[in-house]
């Protein structure tokens, strides 16, 4: 069974475990909470050499939504940090892991030229890239299977299994708020508004 991230939950969660299944150059992955960072950090690893961006996806509030006039659709809030190399992405993930990880609602990821990894509701890994070699070499090395029959979060969750997410606050006080302040001081910004999924 996943042990899931603190801010995610899953009434009956007992037939979701750990792996990854691979669709041509998308990979889909359901990781434990302790594994999500590992596998992001291998797969910037990989490309230590290269120049990177990460992202980081947040709903917009309700005085947000109110701006917008859309009772059918919630929007969410996208954000880039641009050229930066990998040891910095390192650096930052480490940084901010607790509250990128833990909060149920915020999507984020790191990607080049080459390939992108990102972390997304339920403790779900998604992967896009064109090196086969690669997918292997991150899972493998993190002791994480191929799972051709790998069940997701979304498969599992209904109207008699709901699932509930919910914000993250670390020990401080600090949520995802406080991470996307920060890291404006760097260079991050709103890319876009977009209708969530």
């Amino acid at each position: 069974m996943i042990k899931f991230i603190k801010g995610a939950s899953i009434k009956d969660a007992s037939s979701l475990y750990e792996g990854y299944r691979k669709s041509r150059k998308y990979t889909y992955a359901v990781l434990n909470v302790d594994n999500i960072i590992k596998v992001m950090k291998s797969f910037i690893k990989y490309y230590e050499n290269h120049n990177c961006f990460i992202f980081i996806e947040v709903p917009c509030n309700l005085d947000e939504e109110k701006e917008y006039g859309d009772d059918k659709n919630l929007h969410i809030k996208v954000y880039y940090l641009d050229n930066i190399w990998a040891d910095e992405a390192l650096k930052l993930l480490e940084l901010f892991e607790e509250i990128l990880v833990n909060d149920g609602f915020v999507n984020f990821g790191v990607g080049n030229h080459e390939g992108e990894i990102g972390k997304y509701r339920y403790n779900t890994i998604g992967l896009y890239t064109e090196n086969e070699n690669l997918i292997e070499h991150i899972f493998d090395m993190n002791g994480i299977r191929e799972n051709k029959t790998l069940i997701t979060p979304e498969e599992l969750i209904n109207e008699n299994n709901p699932g509930e997410i919910t914000r993250y606050e670390d020990a401080k006080g600090r949520t995802i708020y406080d991470v996307i302040e920060t890291l404006t001081e760097v260079g991050l910004y709103l890319d876009k508004i977009k209708v969530e999924d």
